[in-house]
């Protein structure tokens, strides 16, 4: 980002409550395993791009790998003001690995907290997953499996699949390569103060924790609709951020050409990874944001779905993705610096948000031999990101927002639960009471 951005280091941090905190000795074993993987005991030292890191390793004592802290807490939205001060706490220094354990041991009634924090310059979401494989355990004591057999690389193209995709390549480097130059996002009440030429990150940002979702509901809506589960989350935050514009009397949504509105985000895509018994091999960051246009003007949910199924189709089929990979590896590094930091500021600063979607185990699951109630994680960025992990048949969900740019952003978690409810109504299927419940709360 341009230097005027002032971006906080992109951190990703996962948040895992237990009803006992993990003791600090089975913690630093946990480190130990870790320090298996060369970018987990090392320091990025040169440019601060994608590919022109090198990691050089640093003796480090895993104690202080791992910090502690506490806290008094007794609602959800106090849990959240606590972790997001970590955000203070940097991981950019020169003698440590840029990650950390944080245990914050909490006097009050909401649960304590295990917070894993790591540089998004060292690792992507797939990596993290399979890292998190060495240290946690199912509650049975078995290895857990995280990542589906869908993103682990085992598949061969066929010749004419092969021709059909180089036949597609020409569009899809226009498409990439104008991302930077094409036009804002309308100014809806949401987008109207995260979009523009002078976007600029004020640290307002607010981390909002919604009610667990639970994962058969919306598998059984994802299955009656024949799509996939990615598809139906941005459905429903499609629906969701209409609803959100329309209590906050949004003009726009009535003016001529109103389904036409443009509100894009940017959605991580994750690459498959390659099976590889080489640890240092293992962590990469192999993602790319990709623009994706959500049909906000259209008032139909089953619309909204169709028109998402549609385009996500076109992007899984494409090789849109492997274009914009190859080309922010391979030819952005060799740009000036002030240039490509404009070039990707002007990609984020013109689209609305980032919505990223990353499985996780299916069962409860030990942290250094303590039961997880919960998993979720968030990553601060210039605008919106909207976080979502399953977890225990659960499906957790974060925004992080800045509340003086998305004004009564408290609303929306109200209305995503809405955009469920209605989706059940659709497809015929029985809404469980949790969703009901937090649909029908009253936003103030």
């Amino acid at each position: 980002m341009p230097e005027k951005v002032k971006l906080e280091d992109p951190t990703i941090t996962v948040i895992f409550k237990l009803e006992s905190l993990p003791k600090k000795e089975d913690l630093m074993k946990d480190v130990k395993k870790l320090f298996q993987y060369h970018r987990l005991t090392s320091v990025p030292v040169g440019e601060p791009r994608t590919t022109s890191w090198i990691f050089e390793k640093v003796d480090v004592d895993p104690e202080m790998m791992i910090r502690s802290i506490e806290a008094s807490s007794d609602t959800e939205e106090e849990l959240a003001r606590i972790v997001q001060e970590q955000r203070y706490y940097t991981l950019r220094k020169t003698d440590v690995p840029w990650w950390e354990f944080c245990l914050i041991s909490n006097t009050g009634s909401s649960g304590h907290v295990v917070l894993f924090r790591i540089d998004h310059g060292i690792a992507d979401g797939l990596s993290l997953a399979t890292v998190f494989s060495d240290i946690l355990t199912n509650a049975d004591g078995s290895k857990v499996s995280i990542i589906p057999k869908s993103m682990v690389s085992n598949k061969t193209i066929s010749q004419s699949g092969m021709l059909k995709t180089i036949l597609k390549i020409p569009m899809a480097l226009f498409t990439v390569a104008t991302q930077p130059i094409g036009k804002c996002d309308d100014p809806i009440v949401f987008s109207k103060n995260v979009v523009g030429k002078n976007v600029i990150d004020h640290r307002r940002q607010k981390l909002i924790l919604f009610e667990p979702i639970p994962l058969d509901f919306v598998k059984k809506i994802k299955d009656n609709a024949g799509v996939s589960l990615n598809d139906v989350m941005l459905a429903a935050w499609a629906h969701a951020v209409r609803e959100y514009c329309a209590l906050n009397n949004c003009s726009r949504l009535d003016a001529s050409g109103s389904r036409d509105i443009l509100f894009r985000v940017m959605m991580t895509y994750g690459f498959p990874h390659k099976k590889s018994s080489n640890k240092s091999q293992i962590i990469q960051n192999g993602w790319v944001p990709l623009s994706l246009k959500l049909p906000i003007g259209s008032q139909s949910i089953k619309e909204k779905l169709s028109t998402i199924v549609n385009i996500t189709s076109k992007l899984k089929a494409g090789p849109i993705a492997y274009v914009q990979l190859m080309l922010q590896n391979r030819i952005l590094k060799y740009l000036p610096l002030s240039l490509s930091r404009l070039i990707v500021y002007n990609c984020y600063a013109k689209r609305s948000m980032t919505f990223t979607n990353v499985p996780g185990p299916q069962d409860k699951i030990l942290l250094a031999n303590e039961l997880v109630d919960s998993c979720s994680f968030f990553v601060y960025h210039l605008h919106p990101v909207l976080s979502i992990l399953s977890y225990n048949q659960k499906i957790n969900i974060t925004l992080a927002v800045d509340e003086m740019a998305v004004p009564n952003a408290h609303m929306i978690p109200n209305c995503f639960m809405n955009a469920f409810v209605t989706l059940g109504n659709e497809f015929n299927i029985d809404i469980p009471s949790s969703v009901l419940q937090s649909a029908a709360k009253v936003i103030n």
